[in-house]
């Protein structure tokens, strides 16, 4: 019985160890199976885990100035939308001076391009941030996960490309709003620029705008009085009263020399001297009115420096000085461009088809014309500065336009009655024939200013002549143009 035990336990536990062997066997025929099946799936597995840490090596932290800028572009577009909600404010003042306005368009048209030039330094910080983005792969699906570096990452790069895609909207809408405000005051400047032209003020004929207008000389020369007597006093108690009369005398010996310099510089330019022909008559338009205004700069510059040097600094003597001195330099070129052009007194130089007689008398009507515009120019900057332009302005028109009017008048009646003159007639080649077709609009724009003159639209008036003066400008820069070219070719 023991025996029959003993032979019983014995093969109990030659099953177990059979049955553990089986199974330790199965299990590694599980783990290793076919050699070539376990290396593939080692290798798909690692495949699927490589992007990932990929992915996750790739992306570094953000590039260098990323944050700032956009912190930049926030700053920026906070700092134009303040600006553009202060001239807001200040356009709809009604009552918003002229050179208020002009300054506020000014600093809108610096706006929009602040505005702009931001948004351009943000496209290189959104064109990282998407390279970034894309590196990291699209963004998983709803039930996927991805590694925790790389979503850190994706929400952190959002993030800023959110910053800036805001920065970059609100740029967008200050220029928007920079637009907008800018066509604003550019309407605002058109209707008051029309409301000046159509303001009916007084006519010529009116006795007020005399009587008021004497009352404004007479005021204007008590001022220029005061200021002249106020300098002189300056002048005599910092340097002695001797340096008021020196510079008195070096302004007329500076006048004296320098219309003595533009007629030797005249006289200078012969026809021996230059080439012959036409080239010879453009080197005489060109020397001429640049001599002419190079001695005006000399004179009224050793004018300044004795002024400023021996004399004494005042600021409305200075504003006085720089709008004499353009106004000389102006009237310089100008005279010296139609004594060129013109050239009375020499025909063979002579570049208008004009006679030697209609010649001068155009000669000496232009230079009538330009001494009342120059005289014009410095009284409206004197009474600038003694603070009478607006009561002055009335009487200057009233003066100005209707002389104007009869020198131009003049002018196209020297030039109808010459047209056919013996003298004129030798030209051989006939230029600008077209604009004898001028002549009627002129007549009827001439009449029109005659008219507003008279029902009181000063300004309308003013608007007409000026149009006036621009087409004959226009209309002999292009004959000498032409005249010019011509010889040129042939």
């Amino acid at each position: 019985m023991n025996i029959v035990r003993s032979f019983a336990r014995v093969w109990l536990a030659l099953a177990v160890l059979l049955a553990g062997c089986a199974l330790a066997t199965a299990q590694t025929a599980g783990k290793t199976g076919n050699p070539a099946s376990g290396q593939a799936s080692q290798t798909s597995a690692a495949s699927a885990e490589k992007p990932a840490v990929e992915r996750e090596l790739a992306v570094a932290a953000l590039p260098a100035g990323i944050q700032e800028a956009a912190g930049k572009a926030r700053r920026v577009a906070t700092d134009i939308i303040k600006t553009l909600e202060d001239l807001k404010v200040r356009l709809a003042n009604p009552s918003l001076p002229a050179n208020e306005l002009a300054k506020a368009r000014e600093e809108l048209e610096a706006v929009r391009e602040r505005a702009k030039l931001a948004d351009i330094e943000l496209s290189s910080p959104l064109t990282q941030m998407e390279a970034q983005l894309s590196r990291l792969g699209p963004a998983p699906k709803d039930g996927e996960t991805e590694a925790a570096p790389v979503a850190a990452q994706r929400v952190q790069l959002e993030e800023v490309r959110g910053v800036l895609l805001g920065a970059r909207a609100q740029l967008a809408l200050a220029a928007g709003v920079a637009d907008q405000l800018a066509s604003q005051a550019g309407q605002i400047e058109r209707t008051r620029y029309f409301d000046r032209l159509f303001k009916r003020e007084q006519s010529v004929l009116s006795p007020a705008l005399w009587s008021q207008g004497i009352k404004s000389v007479s005021d204007i020369w008590a001022r220029s009085a005061r200021l002249a007597s106020g300098y002189y006093t300056l002048i005599a108690d910092n340097n002695g009263a001797w340096v008021a009369w020196f510079l008195l005398a070096g302004f007329v010996v500076l006048s004296a020399a320098g219309l003595q310099l533009c007629r030797m510089l005249a006289h200078r330019v012969r026809a021996d001297n230059v080439p012959s022909g036409e080239l010879g008559k453009l080197f005489r338009v060109v020397a001429v009115p640049i001599g002419y205004g190079l001695v005006a700069v000399v004179a009224t510059t050793v004018f300044g420096l004795l002024l400023f040097e021996l004399g004494a600094k005042s600021k409305r003597v200075e504003e006085l000085y720089q709008a004499f001195s353009l106004m000389m330099v102006m009237f310089a070129f100008v005279r010296g461009m139609s004594r060129s052009i013109l050239s009375p007194t020499r025909p063979d130089w002579r570049i208008a088809s004009l006679s030697s007689d209609a010649a001068q008398k155009w000669l000496h009507l232009l230079t009538i014309a330009f001494v009342l515009m120059a005289v014009s120019y410095l009284v409206n900057a004197l009474s600038q500065v003694v603070n009478l332009s607006d009561e002055l302005k009335a009487m200057r028109r009233a003066i100005m336009l209707p002389a104007l009017m009869i020198i131009i008048v003049r002018l196209i009646m020297i030039a109808q009655r010459d047209r056919r003159s013996a003298e004129a007639a030798k030209a051989n080649t006939v230029y600008f024939s077209w604009a004898s077709y001028l002549i009627q609009p002129v007549w009827l724009m001439l009449l029109a200013t005659g008219v507003a003159l008279i029902t009181g639209y000063l300004t309308l008036a003013t608007y007409i002549m000026a149009t006036i003066v621009v087409i004959g400008t226009v209309v002999s820069f292009l004959y000498c143009v032409r005249r010019f070219a011509d010889a040129f070719v042939t």
